[in-house]
């Protein structure tokens, strides 16, 4: 994923961890955030670009603190996540679940606020 201002790419994949590279600097030498799971497939960053969310096969959403590495969970699913994305205003992630469900995360109250279910 690119930030919003085009500065950063955050990558995830088939390791533990999170590479964000600064392309302002042409650097290729990436600053790695240990993950706490083992393979991490789903990456967005926050609207304001201080933050990372997320996704792996440890079905845990997180949130990543750019500027001191830490992370938090958000959500943790019982089912494998499918998919996430985070609203042009960043309040609010949506992710996709291997059951069909979709749930609506709101971040200002750390919260799902609402759950979808596909029609069979």
């Amino acid at each position: 994923a690119i930030s919003s201002d085009n500065k950063f790419l955050v990558s995830g994949g088939d390791y533990s961890y999170l590479q964000l590279f600064d392309l302002s600097t042409g650097n290729n030498k990436p600053r790695v955030f240990k993950s706490k799971t083992s393979e991490t497939w789903f990456v967005g960053f926050t609207s304001d670009g201080k933050g990372v969310i997320s996704a792996g096969n440890d079905k845990n959403i997180l949130y990543w603190n750019l500027s001191n590495g830490n992370s938090s969970v958000i959500s943790a699913s019982s089912v494998k996540i499918n998919t996430i994305a985070i609203s042009p205003i960043g309040n609010k992630i949506v992710v996709g679940k291997d059951n069909g469900e979709i749930s609506i995360i709101d971040l200002d109250k750390n919260n799902e606020v609402s759950i979808l279910h596909q029609d069979n």
